[in-house]
């Protein structure tokens, strides 16, 4: 099974796993700003 069938058949898994990494990336580069302005 190609990964476009994958994705066309779970579009809303995809889409969700898509969404989840986005919001940990950019909680961690919140945490990473966090911590630089306290060590400064």
């Amino acid at each position: 099974m190609s990964l476009f069938h994958f994705m066309s058949e779970n579009r809303k898994l995809v889409e969700n796993t898509v969404f989840s990494l986005c919001l940990y990336a950019f909680l961690m580069s919140l945490n990473n700003k966090n911590r630089k302005r306290g060590n400064a």
